[in-house]
């Protein structure tokens, strides 16, 4: 008996078996939990890490994050980043410096889309009535590790920084040989989609240490504001989830 094949049209490869869902939104996590940390560093740390790209300084507070989408019916996944805010020409928003993730199919979603500089991390979490900690671990060392005091309260109110849009830079290099093929700029924002259940405010303190291509510790803070732990239903809607091009730099194809 004959049998019909189909070959699916993905928009990822493999094609015959994608590495991850397409298309990729909508998505939703109920039960995220965030630790994000309000760190400040020497402003020319910033602006080192900003020179290969075509994004401006704004200022030398950033976010280290460590997250947790454990709990995603499909694409689940942990995350952990370092973003720090940019401009790019009239806009100003956040830009993920570097992110770690524990599963193929985010880390690669993640890049090829939206430009999100994602590299494999084992992250982690453990609550107790006193604190909270998070760990992103990456070749057996734990390279970022934050630690919320809930029995502390903080001195002054946390800083808010613009990092919505994210604002990413999508690069694909030539098959032929050194050099780009394709530099985009993207903005990307589905923040609105976000449903809040409960954040708490605490002093926190940070460790970083570094690995083989991952200085995460050049980003070791001056000084540490404090930080938030949420819980809420992470959603990402079709309306909001995609992103936008906003230039295209090199066009090679």
């Amino acid at each position: 008996m004959n049998k019909e094949i189909k070959v699916a049209n993905a928009n990822n490869i493999p094609v015959q078996f994608p590495l991850y869902a397409d298309p990729k939104v909508p998505y939703e996590c109920p039960g995220n939990r965030t630790l994000t940390v309000v760190c400040k560093t020497d402003p020319e740390i910033i602006k080192k890490y900003l020179e290969p790209t075509p994004f401006e300084y704004v200022d030398n507070y950033y976010h280290i994050y460590i997250g947790d989408f454990s709990g995603a019916e499909t694409g689940a996944y942990w995350d952990a980043a370092i973003v720090i805010p940019v401009r790019y020409k009239d806009i100003v928003g956040g830009h993920f410096l570097v992110e770690f993730e524990d599963q193929d199919y985010s880390i690669a979603a993640g890049r090829e889309l939206w430009g999100y500089p994602k590299k494999y991390g084992k992250c982690r979490m453990e609550e107790t009535d006193e604190k909270i900690i998070a760990v992103c671990e990456k070749n057996g060392i734990d390279i970022i590790k934050l630690e919320m005091d809930k029995t502390k309260k903080l001195e002054q109110p946390l800083k808010t920084l613009k990092l919505h849009p994210h604002i990413q830079m999508q690069v694909i290099g030539r098959a032929e040989g050194a050099g780009v093929a394709l530099k985009r700029i993207l903005t990307r924002d589905s923040s609105s989609d976000y449903v809040l259940e409960s954040c708490i405010e605490h002093p926190c303190r940070v460790e970083l240490q570094s690995v083989d291509r991952c200085p995460v510790a050049d980003f070791a803070p001056e000084e540490i504001l404090g930080g938030r732990f949420v819980i809420g239903n992470h959603r990402i809607s079709d309306e909001h989830g995609w992103a936008t091009v906003i230039d295209t730099l090199i066009n090679e194809f």
